[in-house]
């Protein structure tokens, strides 16, 4: 099974990415998301720092609550999620 290839979204959507790395020893997750039009440009980005994170699976919520209220702050209103 290979790898699935980015792909851009259709004219008019916004792709949001998201991810979140988790340290477990210190309880500390970092989220990143990126959001991407129909070329493929970046139009947006947003990182944070969440502290007293429980576990990965925390961490990853977290970062796909954080893509939800960025896409709301920025506006978009036609989105793609993927992580």
């Amino acid at each position: 099974m290979g790898k699935e290839l980015w792909r851009p979204p259709d004219y008019g959507i916004i792709k949001l990415n998201f991810d979140a790395s988790f340290i477990q020893g210190k309880k500390l997750a970092t989220i990143a998301v990126l959001a991407r039009d129909y070329r493929g440009e970046v139009v947006g980005a947003d990182t944070c720092l969440f502290e007293e994170v429980g576990d990965a699976f925390v961490a990853e919520a977290r970062a796909c609550e954080r893509a939800l209220l960025f896409a709301t702050m920025i506006g978009f209103r036609w989105l793609i999620l993927f992580f």
